[in-house]
Order: structure tokens, then C-alpha cells, then sequence
């Protein structure tokens, strides 16, 4: 559903989604399964969070991969 979901949004921007001011959004997009840890931090403004190194593969993934690209990690790709 993750990866039918990251489709969904490089599509969406590809085909010519614009900010109100006119400029083109690009996206890029990390996938990675694995353990997880998810809780709500905060009291004044609480967040829900994900931490792992699975979090930390995929935010690598999508900071290296190219805009408008999906990157996979293999052992999701195999799932």
C-alpha cells in the first residue's frame, strides 16, 4: 500500500500540479520495512513519531534519490 501510495503522489505531481503561485512541486520518495518504534512525543504540540534505523534508511534513500524517483530498498522490493 506504501509503495501503491508513493505512485500515487510522483503521478499526482507529474501531471501538473502547481503551488497557488504557479511553481511546478517536485518529489522524491524512500521505501524501506522493518522494526520501528512510533509514539506521540510532546505535551505543548505533540507529534506522532517513527524512529529506527528503518526511518533512517528510507530518509536516506529519498534524500539521495532522483526527483520525481522512488527508491526501493531490496528487501522491500522482494516483500
Amino acid at each position: 500500500k506504501v509503495a501503491l501510495f508513493a505512485l500515487d503522489i510522483v503521478n499526482f505531481v507529474k501531471d501538473g500540479f502547481r503551488t497557488s503561485d504557479g511553481d511546478s512541486i517536485k518529489v522524491r520518495c524512500g521505501l524501506a520495512s522493518g522494526p520501528v518504534v512510533a509514539g506521540v512525543v510532546g505535551t505543548s504540540m505533540p507529534r506522532y513519531c517513527l524512529f529506527g534505523d528503518t526511518v533512517n534508511l528510507a530518509s536516506r534513500m529519498e534524500s539521495t534519490s532522483q526527483t520525481m524517483q522512488i527508491q526501493c530498498a531490496e528487501v522491500t522490493y522482494r516483500l
